[in-house]
């Protein structure tokens, strides 16, 4: 089989995966604690896989090219090209998925970076939630100036935005039934 033909199969069997993976979503459990945290979802496993199958590709290319070919150099250089652009292209989706740990409980957010630091937010000190559809990404912009970026594409992303819409819907409630009261 050609290594063009071998490229289409796997290019088409990752988009594939990738289509179905989008309209997949899981919801996250709580631990004996009560913390829920992101988990990486299917597209980014997808995403990981199909990065490390072009990089088989283009290994499996570099390894059993023909030397005797007259343009063996550059089938060569291009397939290094392809092997170090898909590696680096899969760093993305590990540090989505594991750079750091997001986890969030009633009014607090605790984000732990794989250094171990930790921050913890509270949803009372969130100014503005925004989504952005280009990057697939969420940005919680806190009073203090500090952000926190999260990608869609993780397990529990759209329940915690939920679980943060609903937060601020019981405090609004309460502060329209206090004054009223008074």
């Amino acid at each position: 089989m050609s290594v063009l033909a071998r490229v289409l199969i796997v290019g088409a069997a990752v988009g594939l995966a990738t289509m179905i993976a989008q309209h997949v979503r899981v919801r996250v459990q709580r631990d004996e604690s009560g913390w829920k945290q992101f988990k990486p979802g299917f597209l980014i496993y997808f995403m990981l896989f199909g990065c490390a199958s072009f990089v088989v590709l283009a290994g499996s290319a570099l390894i059993t090219s023909d030397p005797m070919q007259p343009d063996a150099q550059e089938q060569n250089f291009y397939a290094l090209l392809v092997l170090i652009g898909f590696a680096l292209a899969g760093a993305y989706p590990v540090w989505i998925a594991y750079g750091r740990c997001v986890m969030w409980k009633g009014s607090m957010i605790l984000v732990r970076s794989w250094t171990g630091k930790e921050r913890l937010f509270l949803i009372s000190e969130l100014v503005s939630v925004q989504r952005s559809e280009i990057s697939e990404d969420y940005r919680l912009v806190f009073q203090s100036g500090e952000t926190l970026r999260f990608s869609t594409n993780l397990r529990g992303a759209t329940q915690f935005i939920l679980d943060i819409e609903d937060y601020r819907d019981s405090i609004e409630h309460k502060d329209q039934a206090s004054q009223t009261a008074t």
